[in-house]
């Protein structure tokens, strides 16, 4: 009863469901008319919100929004014309002498710098940065709504991603949804969220935990696996790029096409195995499944299996792993981290990722 509570009490009010929307259609109108020359129809960039802000996930203790400008009509030929190192040319080891290879087909709003100086013509945006990255961000504030927004320019990998994760919860509302948050609150009070090690070792990230959630609910029946009969490419060549591959890192010299395909409903007749399963028992549930208590196939194996939501839940690893090998493996490169693809190696086209134990 108390994690449902819990879990409503962190829901947002009309109030802050009202100002996001506002925000959404101020930013996409500012957008479009500062960016005449390649938006001629007036119409071409669209502000979205993904994270957990776009299915429901927050805790009710952050402000935090993650924004992304939508931009139509971009092709996926071989040669891509908005790679800042056009594909005929070699990206060369020296960053610095690379980048000054300028490709004139992207558009100004790739550049965060631009993207900056076109946030602060609003008077509600405050302390607006640039922050160059293989995920180019600016961060900003929107005090009077209590926003702190991060917006990137058509990287659509967490967009997308967010969209799968809503659309399962979407299937299971008040078991995945509360169980994700009260396994949210739990990496705070631990002080576990911290994957990029920037208060001490490194741990999973919130997202992280989200795919061991909607894994352990395929594993027990309680989710279905919205990806099943996925064709994923079987090379990040982009000639054999098909209608559901997206580009990513346009920070990058030369971007990466990743393979983002499932389905928005369950199978038809699909059933949960548990109709009446709580989000209380879920939980308990999801603890001792990945307790590494237990010895039994009734447990998760970090040496032999992997988390992945791609195949429908727990996986067995294509080389498994003694235990004194994962012991010995420093934390910023254990098995808790996600991993692009899965389903081959580096020359598999990516895919919504997977977790390895």
């Amino acid at each position: 009863m108390e994690i449902m509570a819990s879990w409503q009490r962190a829901e947002p009010s009309e109030r802050q469901k009202e100002h996001l929307a506002e925000l959404l259609l101020v930013l996409t109108d500012l957008l479009n008319k500062l960016s005449p020359l390649d938006n001629p129809d007036g119409n071409r960039y669209i502000v979205d919100v993904f994270g957990s802000a776009a299915w429901g996930g927050g805790t009710g203790k952050s402000g935090d929004v993650d924004l992304v400008i939508i931009v139509s009509a971009v092709p996926l030929p071989v040669a891509h014309p908005l790679w800042k190192t056009p594909s005929d040319v070699r990206v060369v080891a020296n960053i610095s002498k690379s980048r000054k290879l300028k490709n004139p087909h992207v558009p100004k709003i790739y550049n965060v710098h631009v993207l900056r100086s076109y946030l602060e013509n609003l008077t509600i945006v405050k302390e607006a940065r640039a922050v160059p990255a293989f995920t180019p961000i600016v961060k900003f504030k929107v005090p009077h709504m209590g926003f702190q927004c991060d917006i990137c320019t058509n990287d659509l990998g967490g967009w997308y991603n967010s969209a799968l994760i809503l659309a399962y919860c979407e299937i299971s509302p008040f078991v995945l949804r509360p169980m994700i948050h009260t396994l949210k609150l739990w990496l705070q009070v631990h002080n576990l969220n911290d994957p990029s090690g920037q208060t001490g070792l490194r741990s999973m990230s919130s997202y992280c935990l989200t795919l061991m959630s909607i894994a352990y609910l395929q594993h027990i029946g309680a989710l279905p696996n919205l990806q099943a009969g996925v064709v994923v490419p079987t090379s990040a060549d982009p000639r054999i790029a098909s209608k559901d591959s997206i580009w990513l890192s346009w920070g990058k010299e030369q971007g990466d096409i990743a393979h983002v395909w499932f389905k928005r409903r369950p199978p038809p007749g699909w059933q949960p195995r548990r109709p009446s399963l709580t989000a209380a028992e879920a939980v308990r549930g999801f603890f001792q499944y990945f307790s590494l208590l237990g010895h039994d196939q009734s447990y998760f194996n970090p040496n032999s299996q992997i988390v992945s939501i791609l195949n429908g839940g727990i996986s067995s690893r294509r080389n498994p792993v003694a235990p004194s090998e994962r012991d010995n493996t420093p934390r910023g490169e254990s098995a808790l981290t996600a991993q692009e693809g899965g389903t081959g190696g580096p020359s598999t086209a990516p895919t919504i990722p997977e977790i390895s134990g």
